[in-house]
């Protein structure tokens, strides 16, 4: 699933770029989780740097791609994640060509959703009028979305008439 959030960022040049300089500064007060944007001296965008694409990305550790804010954004964003399986953030512009947000992979799939829905369905697990559930990743809970049970019932009959 694709999600979006807001993160800080920090600026670099492309050309004053040293790779031990940088790969020090994530390894230092715990920087790990931080996005270094990168950019050239006439201020365009030129890619973004995670402690993951220093660590496994070799001499290609600028991520160039980026993502434009639209009707095509997930799709894009889904052949950006297959084509490079290094990359964990991509930025998102505007038409103005100002970053707004990055996209990342959640770690929960459709089709994990699905199973999960119908379980949850099987379960009977009620809250008011809808059925809900919870979904343990790692150390961290993701709520699945709540939805109407007549759409559940709907969903449960779609899957199992298209089932072998």
């Amino acid at each position: 699933m694709i999600s979006f959030c807001e993160k800080e960022v920090y600026v670099v040049y492309e050309e004053e770029i040293n790779r031990r300089q940088i790969f020090s500064y994530y390894l230092h007060n715990d920087n790990k989780t931080n996005i270094i944007l990168v950019k050239n001296y006439n201020e365009e965008f030129a890619g973004i740097i995670t402690y993951e694409r220093i660590l496994y990305s070799g001499d290609n550790f600028i991520q160039r791609e980026k993502l434009y804010v639209g009707a095509d954004i997930w799709d894009n964003a889904y052949k950006l994640f297959e084509k490079d399986k290094n990359i964990i953030y991509l930025p998102v512009f505007d038409k103005n060509d100002e970053l707004v947000y990055f996209c990342y992979k959640s770690v929960v799939e459709k089709e994990d959703i699905t199973k999960q829905i119908i379980k949850v369905y099987r379960s009977g697990v009620k809250y008011k009028d809808k059925v809900c559930g919870r979904r343990t990743a790692g150390s961290d809970y993701q709520t699945i979305q709540c939805g109407d049970e007549k759409n559940i019932n709907r969903l449960r009959n779609a899957i199992y008439r298209n089932t072998p």
